[in-house]
């Protein structure tokens, strides 16, 4: 449960850091950047999406992602659960956890939700 803490805290930093472009030669953002590295050295996340509303725009959208093609999806029902909750959203499903969560600003303000899903290995209820 501690690592789960500590890593999902490290999401609410990439919350943060979410329109910072990673560097002026590149075209990824921070927090595409920080979701390649998070898959890249947490091999029990299998997916993980980064989503908010974008400055002047009034969709969730997908803003960062592991999956090419999930980037500019409008959010589903359960970003809306944890965007209205403020708390975050666990589904078991059959291989592990879809885990979504709000994401905050540094003012705490909710600015958009992480979705993770995390893989369990011998996974039973």
């Amino acid at each position: 449960m501690v690592e789960f803490r500590n890593f999902a805290r490290g999401i609410v930093v990439c919350g943060m850091l979410t329109s910072l472009p990673l560097i002026a030669q590149s075209k990824r953002t921070q927090a595409q950047h920080l979701v390649e590295l998070t898959a890249r050295n947490r091999p029990e996340v299998t997916e993980l999406e980064l989503s908010a509303t974008r400055a002047g725009q009034q969709k969730c959208v997908t803003i960062a992602a592991t999956k090419a093609k999930d980037m500019g999806e409008r959010c589903d029902a359960d970003e809306a659960v944890a965007l209205k909750t403020l708390k975050p959203f666990v589904e078991r499903e059959k291989d592990g956890l879809d885990v979504t969560a709000p994401l905050h600003d540094a003012n705490g303000n909710a600015i958009g939700s992480s979705w993770d899903r995390f893989q369990t290995p011998g996974w039973t209820d």
